[in-house]
């Protein structure tokens, strides 16, 4: 049966839509009532739940005033933040502190020799760049008698015409600083330098009288130097031995830093004595922390075997001794088990000599690396004699076997009395030997013994030349107790996975952020312990990490990254092994030298090796620059973008047709706490946190001067987190003015006007900040920190009254504020969790309420919904019904009217 389509009836003219509309419209008046109660209750829903968020961020600003810190914020001011400026970064201790800004930091700039051109072949040849490796640099100077240091302060020096000068070495960190401080001064014609553990001074007045060296005041800086007493009529005067061994050295400076390779749960020394017992040392057993001392090994060794092993340091203070305090036919010796190298480490695999075993020099003098460094950890050997002779003819042997230092090399070359001068050379990793008597013969160093000493310190020469430029010593650079954080100058490596292919495919990653120990040493044997055909191990140049095929066989080992990481690469180790010889045997190796070396090409121009070093992963920048003038105006500039003395970079050109000299030093930043002879501190950057605990210096320019730095309280943070509160609070009574206001004039009310869950909210809000607090302090009232309340509920706070009562008693205000119990968040929060908290607080089982009703009221409007919609469906079915029942009828009418009487002539 179809529905009738049209709103009229075609044959009663009855509106059919319109009346079935009246019908349905009455039928629906109950649905309807339902309807307006659910959009009310929905308005109540809304009111409800902004109430609720405005209580809660009431909350949350009263969380922010019951925390102890922001009653512990800090002004900070400094006295002349032109030389330094000062800011807190915690809660610095209230008081006034004074700092000396020494010296602020700079990164190192070096300048190469000038080129014609920047677009023409600048001839082939090597660089090599790193940030380690020098041989020329001091010891610190906390490493100076027996590890005590000096005492920072002055010392006065007299030249012999009678000249003073009174030496500031209370920023001197190194024996460096110390040379720098007294060769730069120049009031005084006195020269500086060391000679193996003792400072020299040189006069070069050409006076008369006495050189002097006297203590200024009542320090004692002189002599921690060696240098007290010093009056003499000479134009030399050596100071006293400075350098010594004690227990309290730690392990990682002995060896130039290098320190000792002790394993953990095995035998690091195995000592054969004479009676035939052999004793087993193991310096760090499964269950005990690593030695941090040289004493903690003395210890060790003598509860080793008491009675027959004894340990002790020798009487020059540089070296130490094992006795064999028994006797017998077998040698006393000291070998390294397990292919360990703690012996080796030590020196101690000499032959004894009447019950003694002297080990090597473990602390090298003033200036300088000990030779057994050199080599990249492995040392020279024993060195002998060599020949030179200078191009004037005149010629020495000289004899360097008993030369354990490179210091103790130079100095040895230098007395033998010939016309050459022996240095460190420019590239500082190596040595430069100078012909000074302007002769044109051939300058000659040859060795004249078996173990090939000229070859090995690379001074070998016989050619008309004024120097022979030695190459690289290779000073060991990275040891097992290197941290990965100080690679790569200070800037680290990424804390990432890096994946090891071995020769017979197989594949293990390394995570570098599950390192337990974050040293190079730990990640040797993080390796070591992978299931593959590798070994990693310190390289032969000292500088790195290397990873040795041991397979032997198969596809070269590859190193490759997880991911986005750079772990590989920073380690210098991302790519594929090559074949090189090893042990005597073509092996494949991957070098992660530290220090890299660019290929310079034959046709490569200035620009091209711009761009080569610019490529690097070192942290460099290279770019070009013209000074507009002469012949060869063009150079090459490189930038270590790593600042302070860290950031120095090791430049090599020996290899290269062109040389460098430095614009700029890489140095530190030098901060002095205290004045006089206060403490001193050094960072790469400008910056220094937390000297002060929670204080955050920045040195702009030096200064001689001290600047006061001034802690006090500060109320700021305070005020602005009570404004805060009182602001949220003053948002919450506007919410509940207009949700339940009262019109007098059109009678309208809000929507939660009348509402017990409102009249409680401001029943209890109102006792909360006119009620009297007791139990937090001598604070009883909000009123007292500066808070008062308007006839209208609404908060005003007197930020001037909270200022003076916290100047003049800010633990009674803190107390008033935090105290878990009574303190007025304490009380906020334990009656806002009531209105307004998680589970059966008041707003939300009012929100929980209105929820249910509103639910059921919506189904009951779709029930009714539906209802009537087969209530019209029914009307409209029974009007049609009537339309057609019309029609039938009309039908029928029509037919009744057409029927004619019959004729009767038919």
């Amino acid at each position: 049966m179809g529905r009738i389509t049209t709103n009229v009836g075609l044959l009663s003219g009855i509106d059919i839509t319109g009346t079935v509309d009246q019908l349905i419209s009455l039928s629906a008046q109950p649905r309807d009532r339902l309807e307006k109660k659910t959009s009310k209750l929905q308005s109540q829903q809304t009111a409800v739940t902004e109430l609720t968020a405005a209580l809660l961020g009431v909350q949350y600003a009263t969380r922010q005033i019951g925390k102890s810190s922001i009653f512990q914020a800090r002004s900070v001011s400094s006295s002349n933040s032109t030389f330094l400026s000062a800011s807190s970064n915690g809660s610095p201790a209230v008081g006034e502190y004074r700092f000396t800004p020494a010296q602020t930091a700079q990164k190192h700039q070096i300048l190469s020799s000038g080129f014609a051109a920047t677009d023409k072949p600048i001839g082939e040849g090597v660089l090599r760049l790193g940030f380690d490796g020098f041989v020329d640099e001091g010891l610190d100077l906390d490493l100076l008698n027996g590890g005590k240091g000096i005492a920072a302060g002055k010392i006065k020096l007299t030249d012999r015409a009678g000249q003073s000068a009174t030496i500031d070495l209370r920023f001197a960190l190194t024996v460096d600083d110390v040379l720098a401080a007294i060769n730069n001064n120049d009031d005084i014609d006195i020269q500086a330098e060391t000679v193996g553990d003792s400072f020299r001074l040189v006069d070069t007045s050409q006076g008369t009288g006495n050189l002097r060296v006297q203590e200024v005041g009542s320090g004692s800086t002189a002599a921690d130097l060696g240098l007290a007493g010093i009056n003499v009529a000479s134009d030399t005067a050596v100071g006293a031995d400075v350098v010594s061994l004690s227990e309290t050295i730690a392990i990682d400076q002995l060896n130039d830093g290098a320190g000792l390779s002790i394993r953990t749960g095995l035998p690091d020394l195995s000592v054969k004595l004479a009676d035939g017992q052999t004793i087993s040392i193991d310096f760090q057993p499964l269950d005990a922390d690593a030695p941090n001392s040289l004493g903690d090994l003395i210890k060790t060794i003598n509860e080793a075997s008491p009675g027959n092993l004894e340990a002790s340091l020798s009487e020059s203070g540089d070296r130490l001794v094992l006795t064999d305090l028994t006797s017998g036919a077998s040698t006393f010796a000291v070998t390294s088990p397990l292919s360990g190298s703690v012996a080796e480490d030590l020196g101690l695999t000499g032959t004894a000599v009447a019950g003694e075993i002297t080990s090597e020099r473990l602390l090298g003098p003033l200036k300088g690396p000990l030779l057994s460094s050199l080599s990249g950890g492995a040392g020279l050997g024993q060195l002998g004699e060599i020949l030179i002779q200078d191009r004037s003819g005149n010629s020495a042997t000289v004899d360097l076997s008993s030369a354990d230092s490179l210091n103790a090399v130079l100095e040895t070359i230098n007395n033998a009395g010939l016309q050459v001068t022996a240095q460190v050379n420019q590239a500082r990793n190596g040595i430069t030997l100078v012909d000074t008597s302007g002769q044109l013969g051939n300058l000659i160093v040859e060795s004249s013994d078996a173990t090939d000493t000229a070859a090995k310190l690379g001074i070998a020469v016989n050619a008309s030349v004024a120097s022979i430029k030695g190459g690289s010593l290779n000073l060991q650079s990275v040891s097992e107790h290197t941290t990965l954080d100080s690679l790569n100058g200070g800037r680290g490596v990424s804390k990432n996975s890096f994946l090891i292919t071995d020769a017979s495919g197989k594949s293990s990653a390394v995570n570098l952020s599950q390192l337990g120990d974050a040293t190079i040493g730990g990640l040797i044997s993080a390796i070591n312990e992978l299931p593959l055909g590798v070994r990693a191990e310190i390289n032969e140049t000292g500088d790195g990490l290397q990873i040795v095929d041991t397979l032997g066989a198969g596809a070269p080992i590859t190193i490759s990254e997880v991911g986005s990481g750079t772990a590989a690469a920073d380690l210098n180790l991302l790519g594929a092994a090559v074949q090189k010889d090893f042990s005597g045997q073509p092996t494949y190796v991957i070098d992660g030298r530290q220090t890299i070396e660019i290929e310079i090409d034959a046709d490569d121009t200035l620009q091209d090796l711009a761009d080569k070093v610019n490529a690097l992963r070192l942290d460099v920048t290279a770019s070009l620059f013209s000074d507009g003038s002469g012949v060869t105006p063009n150079r090459l500039s490189i930038l270590s973008n790593v600042g302070g003395k860290q950031g120095t970079l090791l430049v090599d050109a020996h290899d290269a047709s062109f040389s460098f000299q430095t614009l700029t030093e890489g140095r530190d930043a030098l901060l002095l706490f205290g004045e006089g002879d206060g403490i001193l501190t050094s960072s790469s950057t400008n910056t220094f946190n937390n000297l002060v605990d929670g204080l955050s210096l920045t040195v702009n320019q030096s200064s001689e001067v001290s600047v006061g730095v001034t802690v006090a309280p500060s109320d700021n943070t305070l005020v602005s987190q009570m404004k805060a509160f009182v602001d949220q609070y003053n948002k919450l009574r506007d919410k509940i003015d207009s949700i339940t206001f009262f019109n007098e004039s059109d009678l309208t009310t809000g929507v939660l006007f009348g509402s017990p869950e409102t009249l409680r909210i401001e029943s209890d809000l109102t006792q909360l900040v006119s009620s009297r607090y007791f139990g937090a302090g001598s604070i009883r009232s909000v009123g007292e920190v500066g808070i008062s309340i308007g006839n209208d509920g609404q908060l005003t706070l007197d930020e001037t009254r909270l200022r003076e009562k916290f100047a003049a008693d800010p633990e009674a205000v803190e107390e008033f504020f935090t105290n878990e119990e009574f303190g007025l968040s304490a009380k906020f929060e334990k009656t806002i969790d009531g209105l307004a908290g998680e589970g059966k607080s008041l707003l939300l089982t009012r929100l929980a309420s209105l929820q249910t009703n509103i639910d059921n009221n919506t189904d009951r409007v779709e029930f009714l919904t539906d209802r009537l919609e087969k209530q019209r469906e029914l009307l409209l079915t029974k009007f049609y019904k009537m339309e057609e029942a019309i029609a039938k009828m009309q039908s029928n009418l029509s037919s009744i009217a057409s029927i004619a009487p019959l004729s009767l002539n038919q």
